[in-house]
């Protein structure tokens, strides 16, 4: 049995590093401003509502229960 995995992945890892090094445009810098000039609209604040506790009927009881 050959054992060829080291091989393959030093392949696919070299024509990995030569894609990114040769990508054509550079990515533009990431800056903080470019998020403030646009401002999210942000959800309102958290309110929390009061708890109405619903009152349900009490279930069927299980089939072939004979009320023991």
């Amino acid at each position: 049995m050959k054992n060829s995995r080291g091989t393959r992945v030093g392949v696919i890892r070299t024509t990995h590093i030569n894609t990114i090094s040769t990508y054509p445009v550079a990515p533009p810098p990431y800056s903080y401003e470019y998020e403030m000039e646009y401002p999210v609209d942000l959800p309102p604040p958290y309110t929390p509502t009061p708890q109405t506790s619903i009152q349900y009927p009490p279930p069927p009881p299980y089939p072939g229960y004979s009320g023991k």
